[in-house]
């Protein structure tokens, strides 16, 4: 490679993380802002998003309470 695309290539680098960091902290100050509110479990139902066995109407809040 040589010296000039050797130097855009890491600028193109410094850039891109820049970026990063900048969504990074974005996202940390939005989580700041809105704090994730997750439905509370009715009777041992899992409400984690991430597990794959996730109740889904806990999920979403849906009870069966009228």
């Amino acid at each position: 490679m040589s010296i000039r695309s050797r130097e855009r290539l890491q600028q193109k680098q410094q850039e891109y993380e820049h970026k990063e960091s900048l969504i990074r902290q974005a996202k940390a100050e939005w989580a700041k802002i809105h704090p994730s509110e997750q439905p509370k479990p009715a009777s041992g139902a899992k409400a984690d998003p991430n597990d794959p066995n996730a109740d889904l109407n806990t999920l979403l809040g849906i009870t069966d309470e009228k």
